[in-house]
């Protein structure tokens, strides 16, 4: 899996670039456990739950800052180990069961449901592959390069959470009557 995230800088009155700051996480190895169950509850009535877990085991991520639009004029680049994040969702959703044909050996079940997904990202044990003076504006005059080299005490993490409603079609069948 990959996941970018990036800060757009908006300063008033100020030419600032569109994307000022960015951390991109590449190659995430995620083990991840789930739980899955179906149950008709009442005369066709169905129910839908999942629950996950997952731990990032592998990963690489690169944090840049930018003094130019188009994610050009690149003054900071730190690259770092990913393999301390976690992941969770859960989800549960309701349907009703439509049979089809003479025997009831077919159904569909349109379900509508709710679902919570969160993954944590982390950034340890860093490098500074890159340095140089960032552009003023937008950052103070005199702020200069970070040296080189292992950054000391690295341990960043970036929460990130999705909420919401989904609609779903299960579809089911016989293949075999016993």
């Amino acid at each position: 899996d990959s996941f970018n995230y990036n800060i757009a800088s908006h300063f008033p009155g100020i030419a600032a670039p569109n994307v000022l700051s960015e951390a991109a996480w590449q190659r995430l190895l995620i083990y991840e456990f789930d739980f899955r169950m179906h149950v008709e509850i009442n005369h066709g009535l169905y129910a839908k739950w999942k629950l996950g877990f997952g731990n990032i085991d592998a990963g690489t991520v690169q944090a840049s800052d930018y003094g130019a639009d188009g994610r050009t004029g690149e003054w900071s680049r730190v690259l770092a180990d990913a393999k301390f994040g976690h992941t969770f969702d859960t989800s549960l959703g309701f349907g009703y069961r439509i049979k089809l044909g003479r025997h009831d050996e077919t159904s569909l079940i349109p379900l509508l449901g709710y679902s919570y997904d969160k993954q944590t990202l982390s950034m340890r044990y860093g490098t500074q592959v890159l340095s140089s003076c960032p552009p003023s504006p937008p950052f103070p005059a005199g702020t200069c390069a970070a040296p080189l080299g292992n950054v000391a005490g690295l341990d960043s993490s970036l929460k990130a959470l999705w909420t919401g409603t989904w609609l779903g079609l299960d579809f089911e069948t016989k293949a075999f009557d016993h």
